[in-house]
């Protein structure tokens, strides 16, 4: 395990190529105007996730409409929608190539920057939700919203946007153009949206859960999705091909225990779920899933899919992982193999964490940022070990004034990944050796949401969203040609 200390820490600053704003919003704040303070306006705009529309449906933006289907008017009654890898240790690291500029735009103003900052922009387009339970559709050629829904007045708070196939390489079959939507609404609502149908609702499974635990779809097979639950310490995996009628394929504790011990883990926080392809050897319904809990440890699940509508009331916990005592406030996973035949997935996760909290802990411990690999060995047996630890302190210290990190995500197809802190910065490392690249600064609040384009590998595009309102697009890196 590798970590990472302020003097091993050179990174370069970048400055994003695009920043949005949302707009002024009453929708969900009550019909009094004296009960909207600017504080309740401001905490409305917050922006809870932002997504890139997958690729296939890139082509497709014309075919969205300016008034609602009749199957989301039916099933919430809103009003109408207008227009507004390889994976050992010793990788070598891929030259980057940076090229920034800073713009700002309102969302009434149109685009006028190069087409150095973001080639094709009018080949990308951006989903934002918000705390408000609204959804909008930006055109990043204009710069403009370009389509709006969500359902504010009867789901409520946005929580995430999601591909369900989350790169270019990844076969979503009929699932590549659908995005998923999560809100925390009493029914716990989790819906799919079509992107190249006026962003219509295909599916809608009710979690009921209440806990802020985000949906994961898994990287690897665009079928499969790992949920939240009604108890707060328990996981559901559904395949999106089976009626919500039907029982989940899987339903189990997550950590593999059962209720009676459950409350010493405290409850789910994070999900990631993974899926190794034929690509790399294995077969496609060897799937892992991983569970952050709120005691900071990691537990890792080996799922064997059942017959279609058998519940599984157990999963086989196979390996767990202890990275701190804070609450793991985000996971990411993405599959791997090696050339030895061991099979698995990397991951990343972000902690939470005060300064004052972490004095007295050791320097081993203190990183928030911590990379970690899961795989079999040539006997079967799962192993999980700890790469690498980062902190996020302004220098690359272990521990900063505010040293908890919000979100973190790895990169498609590349040995890279980013994590959002508490101090309002962006990191990008090395996920190998959790070597610092870069610094990404432009929120002035905290960074709730991230997502790499689904070419981001060759785009070099990242979004990102604070609880200020601001969405800030950044083209970081991109692979020389």
């Amino acid at each position: 395990c590798r970590t990472m200390t302020a003097a091993a820490v050179e990174a370069q600053r970048i400055d994003p190529a695009l920043t949005l704003h949302a707009p002024p919003s009453y929708q969900g704040l009550g019909s009094d105007s004296s009960e909207q303070s600017s504080s309740a306006i401001n905490n409305a705009r917050a922006v809870s996730s932002v997504c890139f529309l997958p690729t296939s449906s890139y082509l497709s933006s014309s075919s969205l409409t300016t008034e609602p289907t009749a199957t989301q008017q039916q099933l919430h009654h809103r009003s109408n929608s207008h227009p507004i890898e390889d994976d050992d240790d010793d990788d070598d690291d891929v030259e980057l190539s940076f090229r920034c500029s800073k713009l700002h735009q309102s969302i009434q103003e149109t685009s006028s920057f190069t087409t150095t900052a973001i080639p094709n922009k009018e080949s990308y387009k951006l989903a934002t939700c918000h705390v408000n339970g609204m959804c909008y559709l930006w055109d990043l050629n204009q710069s403009k919203i370009h389509f709006q829904f969500g359902f504010p007045q009867h789901r409520k708070l946005g929580l995430t946007l999601q591909r369900l196939a989350n790169d270019d390489d990844d076969d979503g079959g009929n699932n590549s153009s659908l995005l998923l939507y999560q809100t925390r609404d009493p029914r716990g609502t989790v819906s799919l949206h079509d992107t190249n149908r006026s962003m219509s609702i295909t599916t809608e499974f009710e979690t009921n859960s209440v806990t802020f635990c985000a949906a994961s779809p898994c990287w690897g097979d665009s079928h499969l999705l790992a949920l939240p639950s009604s108890q707060e310490t328990h996981v559901t995996i559904r395949d999106v091909r089976i009626s919500p009628a039907h029982a989940p394929a899987f339903y189990f504790h997550g950590t593999g225990d059962d209720l009676e011990h459950s409350r010493k883990y405290g409850m789910l926080t994070s999900l990631a779920m993974s899926a190794n392809d034929a690509a790399g050897g294995v077969a496609s319904n060897k799937l892992a899933v991983v569970c952050g809990m709120e005691n900071g440890t990691a537990y890792v699940h080996d799922l064997t899919m059942p017959s279609s509508g058998k519940q599984q009331t157990k999963s086989k916990c196979v390996s767990s992982l202890s990275l701190g005592t804070d609450p793991i406030l985000s996971l990411d996973a993405a599959p791997s193999h090696a050339a030895n035949g061991t099979k698995g997935f990397v991951a990343v996760a972000g902690l939470g964490g005060d300064a004052a909290e972490l004095g007295d802990v050791d320097a081993s411990e203190k990183g928030r940022v911590v990379i970690f690999k899961s795989a079999t060995t040539t006997e079967g047996e799962w192993t999980t070990r700890e790469r690498a630890r980062v902190g996020i302190g302004s220098d690359g210290s272990l521990v900063a004034k505010k040293a908890g990190v919000s979100i973190c995500r790895l990169r498609p197809r590349d040995g890279r990944l980013i994590a959002a802190g508490w101090d309002h910065r962006l990191r990008i490392y090395d996920r190998s050796r959790a070597k610092p690249l870069a610094v990404l600064r432009g929120h002035n609040t905290g960074i709730d949401t991230m997502d790499w384009a689904p070419d981001a590998q060759t785009s070099g595009l990242l979004a990102t969203g604070g609880s200020d309102g601001v969405v800030n697009v950044w083209k970081c890196f991109e692979a020389k040609m």
